[in-house]
């Protein structure tokens, strides 16, 4: 008989790492996408967006303000979904460590490591940014809400499938084009995370390449909502 050598952690993370990755885009994606829709297409269906780009305040600020409401409500879902996720196993761990089967309490033990969940915090910060500037760009563009849902529920795939890929393939490991690759990345860093395997270079690539897609996004938001023929698209 062979004698398996895989570790706890390293079970932990191929079992647990990517679901739970997918689960924290989701996450992110709801509490970005309706403030992006009300504060892009919503506005311009009430009619206050004209209002507010005919005063003294610079596009800039306005985006500004449009982006810290729709990145904090993200970074907001995505971080009590965290506690939602760490405190009832916390729980476990302080009242009833003794009725859990050891295999099982290691596995928890590996998920619930400081250093992968502020790993993973860290990730999901700039990815927040990222996907509430992508969603704000597309909202700003659409017509009315309706138009915004519709063409935001099109394109948060591009988010999901990323996320998707290593649940359906586990033996995938992270490289340096996987590392640039948004979602992708957070849910094969995340299962090195919680296996203790972390490559920090790559690491350090992925959060890299996510600040500069957020830096490109917002410019991008910036350039839409200076058009005023996106503004008042008819």
């Amino acid at each position: 008989n062979e004698e398996d050598l895989t570790t706890e952690e390293e079970s932990a993370g191929s079992i647990f790492g990517a679901l739970l990755a997918l689960f924290f885009v989701m996450y992110v994606i709801s509490g970005s996408m309706y403030p992006a829709i009300d504060l892009g297409a919503g506005e311009k269906e009430r009619g206050t967006m004209e209002t507010l780009i005919s005063t003294n305040i610079s596009s800039v600020d306005i985006i500004i303000g449009k982006m810290l409401s729709v990145t904090s409500s993200a970074i907001l879902t995505a971080t009590f979904s965290m506690l939602g996720f760490a405190i009832p196993i916390l729980v476990i761990f302080l009242f009833y460590a003794d009725s859990v089967n050891e295999y099982l309490f290691g596995l928890l033990s590996a998920i619930v490591n400081p250093v992968a969940l502020i790993g993973v915090f860290v990730l999901i910060i700039p990815l927040s940014v990222f996907m509430g500037a992508f969603l704000l760009a597309i909202s700003v563009y659409a017509k009315t809400p309706k138009e915004a849902g519709l063409l935001l529920g099109n394109v948060l795939i591009v988010f999901i499938i990323p996320c998707y890929v290593p649940l359906i393939n586990p033996g995938l490991e992270l490289d340096f084009v996987g590392a640039l690759i948004p979602c992708y990345n957070l849910a094969l860093i995340t299962n090195n995370l919680i296996a203790g395997t972390v490559d920090w270079f790559l690491y350090s690539v992925a959060l890299l390449s996510t600040i500069v897609y957020c830096i490109v996004a917002i410019y991008i938001t910036y350039i839409m909502f200076d058009d005023e023929n996106v503004i008042f698209r008819s």
